[in-house]
């Protein structure tokens, strides 16, 4: 396989600053939980569907702009797009995001606006980003309601999010994936797509990166999905919490060969 691309700088201090804006919103989001509806979690059924958070509008509206402030000013190619997003009604923009919050979010984001010229990506990417310190906070405090016998799907038992990342635990090898939206980690198969299911082994491939041992990416020839994953025997001081901008490669290389991720989309 081809040698590992080496970032722009620019892409670096992008990523860079919106890691600092989500630590700056770190254990300080603030939010209440409603269990009128209270069911038993597990099974299929992702905490946050049992145990409902509640963010306070000022602090999601808040990481929504600072969001969409540093791609205007990191992208200038898409400032109009970004002051189309922010000329959109504050209300129906936190209800968008409430939607996102709960794993439903509208096929169509065209009701923000009455410009049909909104870019989803951009849209998507700035409220995914908007939605990961509150998801990060949300995790922590139900993390002891979590029960690992009772999950086997590859969605987030927390957060239903999908995964960004797996590793290979260093002792057994076992497979964890860990969520793109709330840093959850769960146990699961290790020779199964976590797109589609997938388990026969001869349509799953791995494309090996020369450069840098230990990473990988698990891709499946039946969905053209991939996933990062991190070999902690061959790299065991690999920082979890700084994955996304630390194997921003790899979803270059796996794009560059037609694969792609369900994390990436709202």
């Amino acid at each position: 396989m081809q040698n590992i691309i080496h970032l722009p700088r620019e892409l670096v201090d992008f990523y860079t600053e919106l890691t600092e804006i989500q630590k700056d919103f770190a254990g300080s989001c603030g939010f209440s939980i409603d269990e009128s509806g209270e069911k038993d979690a597990g099974n299929g059924i992702p905490l946050i569907q049992v145990y409902k958070p509640v963010f306070r509008r000022e602090t999601v509206m808040a990481l929504f702009k600072q969001n969409a402030l540093l791609v205007s000013d990191h992208q200038p190619g898409f400032k109009k797009e970004v002051e189309t997003i922010l000329q959109s009604s504050p209300d129906l923009i936190f209800q968008f995001i409430e939607t996102v919050i709960s794993g439903n979010p509208p096929e169509s984001k065209a009701a923000l606006s009455d410009d049909a010229h909104i870019n989803d990506d951009i849209l998507n990417f700035i409220v995914r980003n908007a939605v990961k310190p509150l998801l990060k906070e949300y995790a922590l405090h139900v993390a002891g309601k979590f029960k690992p016998d009772k999950w086997s799907e590859s969605c987030c038992p927390v957060c239903g999010g999908r995964p960004g990342i797996a590793r290979l635990e260093r002792e057994n090898g076992q497979r964890y994936l860990r969520c793109s939206m709330c840093d959850t980690e769960w146990l699961y198969k290790r020779m199964s797509c976590c797109s589609c299911g997938n388990e026969d082994h001869e349509s799953l491939g791995i494309l090996i990166v020369e450069e840098s041992p230990g990473c990988k990416i698990d891709v499946c020839e039946r969905c053209r999905c991939y996933i990062k994953v991190i070999d902690q025997k061959e790299m065991p001081g690999f920082d979890m919490e700084t994955y996304e901008l630390n194997t921003v490669f790899l979803d270059i290389l796996a794009r560059q060969h037609g694969y792609g991720n369900e994390s990436l989309v709202c």
